[in-house]
């Protein structure tokens, strides 16, 4: 289970799948519970760095189900969507950040994924209008996740209000077999990081309930009209994209502890190495 797969000639399938079992071995040794969660995120924070010393790829895949996918949950949502953090912390759910597109990465209100209100039936019709639309290179989207956060133009009665978050479950959870409607494929090879199953998904008017939208800032209220807390679409697309904050911060310290790791492997080294000898005739 712990040995350094990462390090080793294994194939792809191979360091996906000791990823994966990795991940629900260590539920059990984590003891995050949801108000650590909320209250100590200090706790969070220092798992992910042990976790990046010992396998990136582990860690990682850890990071983007808790910290982009739990976190958009938590931070978006309200009351209601409590559950599905306490899924996620429990690994009864594994989850995905679905918000890059083949045509938008960096410009985030350019995305083209749509998401139309049903009146009648009180849902969101999601839908990827185009091959550009692509959700890509979106992490254990390809194999392991079985919920997503999609990130989608927010459309009432033909007007759009803006990108807004929803929960869009794509693999059933008893079966993993993928939903009606949802496409799902594999991004191929991921140098430095093989053992993360980056994936691209198409939605085909999936339905999901109003309820699945996070919309503690804005949404649709009971009588199918956009409300918002915050007038200005400036602030509050500012404030939606927090969730994506603290994942960028945490590559900025993983990217330290790498620096660390390196340098650990260099002093030790430099402290054993002989080239030259001070007498003469010796090596």
């Amino acid at each position: 289970m712990y040995k350094h797969y990462h390090l080793l000639e294994s194939t792809r399938e191979e360091m996906r799948k000791s990823s994966a079992e990795l991940l629900f071995f260590n539920k059990e040794k984590m003891g995050l519970n949801y108000d650590m969660f909320v209250n100590q995120p200090n706790v969070l924070s220092n798992l992910i760095n042990s976790w990046v010393t010992y396998a990136p790829g582990f860690s990682v895949k850890n990071g983007v189900h808790i910290s982009l996918y739990g976190k958009a949950v938590h931070s978006l949502g309200t009351e209601k969507h409590k559950k599905y953090v306490e899924r996620a912390l429990n690994f009864e759910d594994v989850g995905c950040f679905g918000l890059t597109e083949i045509l938008h990465g960096s410009n985030v209100r350019g995305i083209l994924t749509e998401a139309h209100y049903d009146h009648e039936n009180k849902e969101f019709i999601i839908n990827s209008p185009s091959k550009e639309a692509m959700k890509f290179w979106i992490g254990a989207a390809a194999n392991v996740a079985n919920m997503s956060v999609i990130w989608a133009q927010l459309y009432i009665d033909g007007k759009c209000h803006g990108v807004h978050a929803y929960i869009v479950p794509i693999r059933d959870r008893r079966t993993h077999k993928l939903l009606p409607g949802v496409l799902v494929g594999d991004c191929g090879p991921k140098n430095g990081l093989n053992e993360i199953d980056n994936g691209f998904l198409l939605f085909d008017n999936v339905r999901i309930p109003k309820a699945n939208q996070l919309d503690r800032i804005s949404g649709v209220d009971e009588n199918g009209k956009f409300r918002t807390l915050i007038e200005n679409d400036d602030k509050r697309f500012g404030i939606q994209l927090g969730p994506l904050s603290g994942g960028r911060f945490l590559i900025g310290m993983n990217a330290g502890i790498n620096a660390l790791n390196a340098l650990t492997i260099a002093i030790r080294y430099t402290c054993i190495r002989r080239q030259f000898s001070n007498k003469p005739g010796e090596k």
